[in-house]
């Protein structure tokens, strides 16, 4: 049953018979055969044909997705545990986008590792949109996010709110900005436009690099007022200056202590922001 799963996940995701086949090293009727016989075992279809190529999924199939990732990482975890005959420890990736995962997260970890001694943690640094994609797919196992993900398969919680400043000279021609898929990106273009500047563009993809460009005095851009260290100026903005960090967790959660850490944290971030170490 386990491999008509990985086909499933496969198909779904390519929406596309001839790429399942390819990526699995399979035939094309072989991964017709196992869909089939994954839809008659479950009794429900699980895909529509549109034409030679496209594949629409049911909503049977939206709603085994998740479940089937999850499924699967359970026995691959199982088994790697078991040949490497480990401690059972459980395994916790949180994927963040670069301001949650540099001046935000790093203040739950001690707490986390603390209320959870038998949970390995583990930090991965992406963007607000790939932390959404990661979290959908279950490569994740809790995300935090600088702006609304929109997806059916992740519960978002607003856990932070954030204070936004334009850092930089006042007189510089230069305005940095990060990658589109950045949180960072839309209120800086927000500012831009409301406020009808046409400055001259530098792309950034990076926080970092954005703060040592203007400890150089070079450029301006809107940041978290967490990332801003002693020797740059900055200036408060009156409008859109406050956003939220979001909590994703997956709506199907099959690991009690993925469900435990989620609501500690929801308890943990307002005792941090009352004892001002946020």
């Amino acid at each position: 049953m386990l491999h008509l799963l990985h086909t499933f996940v496969s198909v779904y995701e390519t929406r596309n018979f001839t790429h399942t086949a390819e990526d699995l090293f399979l035939s094309q009727p072989t991964i017709s055969a196992q869909i089939k016989k994954l839809e008659e075992h479950l009794q429900v279809k699980l895909f529509i044909r549109n034409g030679k190529q496209e594949i629409i999924p049911t909503k049977e199939a939206i709603f085994l997705y998740p479940r089937a990732l999850q499924i699967i990482e359970e026995w691959d975890d199982t088994s790697q545990r078991l040949k490497n005959q480990e401690n059972f420890r459980l395994q916790c990736i949180v994927g963040c986008s670069h301001t949650c995962a540099v001046y935000f997260v790093p203040k739950l970890i001690p707490y986390l590792v603390k209320q959870f001694p038998n949970v390995d943690f583990s930090i991965k640094l992406m963007n607000s949109e790939e932390v959404g994609q990661q979290m959908a797919q279950n490569k994740v196992s809790i995300g935090f996010i600088e702006k609304p993900e929109r997806n059916e398969a992740i519960n978002q919680m607003a856990i932070y709110e954030d204070e936004l400043v334009l850092a930089g000279k006042k007189d510089s021609p230069y305005w940095l900005l990060r990658e589109n898929e950045s949180g960072l990106r839309f209120y800086n273009e927000i500012y831009l436009r409301e406020n009808n500047l046409i400055p001259k563009i530098l792309y950034v993809d990076n926080n970092e690099a954005i703060l040592a460009l203007l400890r150089e005095g070079f450029g301006r851009s809107i940041i978290s007022k967490l990332a801003i260290p002693q020797d740059i100026s900055y200036e408060e903005i009156h409008e859109h200056h406050l956003r939220h960090f979001y909590l994703l967790t997956h709506k199907a959660i099959f690991k009690d202590v993925l469900r435990e850490i989620a609501a500690y944290i929801e308890i943990l971030v307002p005792h941090l922001i009352e004892n001002k170490i946020l």
